[in-house]
């Protein structure tokens, strides 16, 4: 096995590591999406940080072991720091931009189908509620009617004693 790399080889990696750190800065600006539009607790957001950093440190070792033979290679941290500062100050606000207006027209459409939706939630449970109504008020009707009768002959042997 050789264990050095060629010029080209190592610019392929590098070239790899920078859409690697491309890749890490646009999962996490799904990860600050995700605290920003469901206003998170802060120990969710502790929590998905880690696990953000963990998934991060095994995608770059994984790569390393792949792409580098397992050999650790300055240029290779370089490339995925430098792709994930120029995805930050270029196609994270377009990505984001594109979360936000996703999501404006995700609850749009919501909020439009909301109504009918609810009519016909209404209308549903109203035809299905109807004979069960029917059934509950007769249940009641007896129960009270027995109840009505035990505490009149309660009564009538209340009286009987006097």
């Amino acid at each position: 096995m050789r264990l050095d790399f060629s010029n080209s080889e190592q610019l392929i990696a590098f070239l790899l590591s920078v859409v690697l750190g491309v890749s890490f800065s646009l999962i996490y600006d799904l990860v600050r999406f995700w605290h920003f539009s469901f206003k998170c607790p802060k120990i969710a957001i502790f929590i998905v940080d880690i696990l953000y950093f963990i998934i991060i440190g095994v995608l770059s070792f994984c790569f390393l072991l792949i792409y580098c033979k397992g050999m650790l290679r300055f240029y290779v941290f370089l490339g995925e720091i430098l792709g994930f500062i120029m995805a930050r100050l270029t196609v994270s606000k377009i990505f984001l931009y594109f979360l936000k207006s996703l999501k404006k027209a995700i609850d749009f459409f919501v909020n439009l189908l909301k109504k009918p939706l609810f009519l016909i939630r209404e209308k549903l449970l109203q035809f299905l509620v109807k004979p069960l109504n029917k059934n509950a008020q007769n249940l009641i009707i007896k129960n009270k009617s027995r109840k009505c009768t035990k505490n009149h002959k309660k009564h009538k042997k209340v009286s009987k004693k006097p």
